[in-house]
């Protein structure tokens, strides 16, 4: 068998393969892309609550992570710096 033969096959079972994917994804619902997904980014502090970070004096912002609720440097990812609300 020739190397010809050898892609002719391979091209083959790709083309099958790409057509029952394509059968599968129009069976499944539509999703909605990611980032089109609302976001909660919470209420902006009142400017007397505004603080600058110690470290690299940015403003420091209410952030919301798994955890819970905190405030964090503006600059991240240079800056790590976060204090609890």
């Amino acid at each position: 068998m020739t190397w010809i033969g050898i892609l002719l096959i391979f091209a083959g079972a790709l083309m099958i393969a790409q057509d029952q994917q394509r059968k599968r994804l129009e069976q499944q619902p539509a999703r909605r892309p990611v980032d089109q997904r609302p976001v909660n980014r919470g209420e902006v502090p009142p400017l007397d609550e505004r603080t600058l970070c110690p470290r690299c004096e940015s403003l420091l912002v209410p952030r919301t992570g798994p955890y819970g609720e905190f405030w964090g440097c503006t600059s991240y990812p240079d800056c790590r710096y976060t204090r609890n609300r």
